[in-house]
């Protein structure tokens, strides 16, 4: 009679960040977090990270929608 032995695999990678930190390897939050504060390029203009790149063009829309009200709505006493 054979006797099997349970395989176990130890994870490849750290997932959570060391709170003593660890000197040669980055968890994957680490990497992720270093990952967010990268500089992004869209539409040829570049943004400090993926946050304020996604804040403009929050804002640009927001803008484009009061123009776009400003441009349907006649003005009153404009002839």
């Amino acid at each position: 009679m054979t006797v099997r032995r349970k395989q176990t695999t130890q994870p490849s990678e750290r997932l959570f960040a060391d709170p003593q930190g660890d000197m040669f390897e980055k968890s994957y939050e680490e990497k992720l977090q270093e990952q967010r504060n990268q500089p992004v390029e869209c539409l040829g203009m570049t943004f400090e990270n993926d946050e304020k790149r996604r804040e403009y063009f929050l804002v640009m829309g927001d803008v484009h929608k009061i123009i776009s009200y400003y441009q349907a709505v006649p003005l009153i006493g404009v002839k």
